[in-house]
């Protein structure tokens, strides 16, 4: 299950999140991935299977993006999906899996929300409005992961 296993590097952590750069079970980038540390129940390592992994990865030579360290893990996160142009998916607490999908339009530090112009499957990827979220809310999210980058490819043909 891609949501309860995640492959990668740690990149960022804080008392309340962590990101992972992600690789995909085939050893390819996957994008990016924040999950609450509240739900981390295990963390493996140097196994075969993550060495074998993390050599195809760095076979095809594809690095991550570097994340900016200037405030909170969460706020980090979400201020590089927005300014790389990535599309998210956001799981918010007592929702499904992924909750809201689109692209961060704005971000509202003082007040703990972001607004995401979401994006639908229903719609062959148009815009379907917009959608508040609270900080708090967030229990993980994903951002240029091989599933937000076919929304995004939607989204472009819908468009046109």
């Amino acid at each position: 299950d891609e949501y309860s296993a995640v492959v990668g590097f740690a990149a960022q952590a804080d008392d309340e999140y962590l990101i992972v750069n992600e690789i995909s079970i085939h050893g390819k980038y996957d994008g990016y991935m924040l999950r609450k540390t509240e739900n981390l129940f295990r963390i493996d390592y140097d196994s075969y299977y993550e060495n074998s992994l993390f050599k195809v990865f760095n076979k095809r030579n594809v690095k991550h993006k570097e994340i900016p360290e200037e405030k909170s893990t969460f706020v980090n996160f979400i201020q590089f999906a927005k300014a790389s142009g990535f599309v998210v998916s956001v799981g918010i607490k007592d929702y499904d899996k992924n909750s809201v999908t689109g692209y961060i339009d704005s971000i509202d530090l003082e007040g703990k929300t972001f607004v995401i112009h979401t994006i639908t499957q229903e719609k062959e990827g148009g815009f379907d409005g917009f959608t508040a979220v609270n900080f708090d809310g967030v229990f993980r999210m994903r951002c240029d992961s091989g599933g937000d980058r076919f929304y995004q490819e939607l989204n472009e043909m819908a468009s046109v």
